[in-house]
């Protein structure tokens, strides 16, 4: 094997160039890249595992809704909270279409970059599910596994869903 020879490391889109000197030695550009691309990928399924273990557990209104963390969060100022959740509310709905567009689509970038803006928003107002579910939906993405991704936007939608309807029983 003489000059570059370019290998693609199980799916991840990282890429590795090996070429081999006069001594016969390998030496190995990119490797950060396919290290993080490991990483990455092993996080996933571990999340994935526990995300199938704990989906046959029942889960908690505060793991769907956190309301006193979010009020210390807003240092207990309820029009502050109320701005908030409806702004997230009048969002939502959009961001999630536009997710399922960019998941039929294979659009992994978007996907990813529109579930980790999720995930942030759901971490603020406390939604601990939503934010779990969109945080596998980003690493699906960032691994290139669109049938996972498919799976995790389908728990997304769910969670979403089961917030939106606590949102509108608590009373700020």
């Amino acid at each position: 094997m003489k000059g570059p020879a370019y290998f693609s490391k199980m799916g991840f889109g990282f890429f590795v160039r090996l070429h081999r000197p006069q001594n016969d030695k390998f030496h190995i550009t990119g490797l950060l890249s396919l290290i993080t691309g490991v990483i990455i990928r092993q996080t996933y399924f571990f999340l994935s595992r526990q995300r199938q273990k704990s989906s046959s557990m029942k889960s908690s209104s505060t793991d769907i809704f956190n309301f006193e963390e979010f009020m210390k969060r807003m240092m207990d100022d309820r029009e502050l909270a109320q701005i908030i959740i409806d702004k997230f509310r009048e969002d939502l709905p959009g961001k999630l279409v536009e997710l399922e567009k960019h998941i039929d689509g294979n659009d992994f970038r978007q996907v990813s970059s529109l579930a980790h803006l999720i995930k942030g928003e759901a971490a603020n107002i406390g939604a601990d599910l939503m934010n779990r579910s969109a945080y596998s939906l980003e690493l699906a993405a960032k691994s290139g596994n669109m049938e996972e991704a498919k799976n995790a936007f389908v728990c997304l939608h769910e969670n979403a869903r089961l917030l939106v309807k606590c949102l509108e029983e608590t009373s700020i």
